[in-house]
């Protein structure tokens, strides 16, 4: 029988809580890797590969657990910050990496509560089977956050689990991390995180009713309705990468007010370059590649379509060379 952690081409099991878990993996030992993983960005990338690799050697299952929700929105909703993926684009990014099990749980006031000794036993050793567990250098865990990875080498010793960190990821001498991608992306330093994701920044939503002011422009646009809790870029004019319709469009995007027609309100609004469809009531997702310019207020629509071409032009020399998938 083919052992699965040799198996990089059978499916990725998804579960959604840690009672369906441990059914799942019954009496396989695991090497488990946990975190709230937000973006999956390199950081994450390297920490869970090195525990699938783990697997692979030991010829067992390999268990990414994390959570759907931020734990700050139970701990400080005050001060939980937008994500970078929500919960099915961050599965689909962990499912990438070929772990045998994704466990993307709630995390609520329970899971919270829970002592760092009871983490250990009842949830990683009980529960979950692992040998070995991977996190990054400053997880917390347990009640008030007083678990770190020195804690859990400490506790996992008594019950034959052994526990690892990997060393911190760079970009441009800057420690990867989720703020600190969070913090470029609100900037609009698009490009930029994506070297630290190693892809680009994707938000996905619906394509919703507009005013039609593109299509009178020249340049027909769907209008999206991001997910609330995802951090958007910068107001501004991006060179985007569109998936729609099972294909992958070149195109750029409006973010933020449309000053030249005395809207305040912000808009996303994407031109796909040649294409040819409908894409009202379809879910979309955008890639945002580079930004362009800042959103201006022009005294004319004709003024407007002309520094539009002009975008345009730019856009179309950019998303090939500057795409990072």
């Amino acid at each position: 029988m083919k052992n699965r952690a040799d198996d990089n081409s059978t499916p990725t099991r998804v579960v959604s809580d840690l009672r369906e878990a441990a059914r799942a993996i019954g009496r396989h030992q695991t090497v488990c890797c946990v975190g709230v993983f937000d973006g999956v960005h390199r950081g994450h990338q390297r920490l869970i590969a090195a525990a699938v690799e783990e697997a692979r050697q030991r010829r067992c299952w390999s268990v990414v657990l994390t959570f759907r929700n931020h734990p700050l929105t139970v701990l400080a909703p005050a001060y939980a910050p937008l994500l970078l993926t929500d919960p099915e684009e961050k599965v689909r990014r962990l499912i990438e990496l070929h772990p045998t099990l994704v466990a993307c749980i709630p995390f609520d006031r329970e899971t919270a509560d829970l002592e760092p000794a009871t983490f250990v036993k009842e949830i990683l050793a009980e529960q979950l089977h692992a040998a070995s567990v991977w996190c990054g250098s400053d997880f917390r865990f347990g009640r008030g956050g007083t678990g770190d990875a020195r804690l859990l080498e400490q506790m996992g010793q008594p019950l034959g689990m052994a526990a690892h960190t990997i060393e911190p990821v760079f970009v441009r001498n800057h420690l990867v991390s989720s703020t600190l991608i969070r913090s470029l992306v609100e900037q609009g330093e698009v490009q930029q995180a994506a070297e630290c994701l190693g892809r680009d920044h994707v938000v996905e939503g619906p394509v919703v009713s507009g005013h039609g002011r593109g299509r009178q422009l020249g340049y027909p646009t769907a209008n999206l309705a991001p997910p609330p809790a995802v951090v958007l870029p910068a107001d501004g004019i991006y060179a985007v990468r569109v998936e729609a319709g099972g294909r992958l469009h070149d195109g750029m995007m409006h973010l933020g007010p449309a000053p030249t027609f005395d809207i305040a309100q912000p808009r996303l609004e994407v031109h796909l370059f040649d294409f040819r469809g409908e894409l009202l009531g379809k879910t979309i997702r955008i890639h945002f590649v580079s930004f362009l310019r800042e959103v201006l207020r022009f005294d004319s629509a004709d003024q407007l379509v002309a520094q539009i071409k002009a975008d345009e032009q730019n856009a179309r020399t950019i998303p090939q060379s500057k795409s990072h998938e």
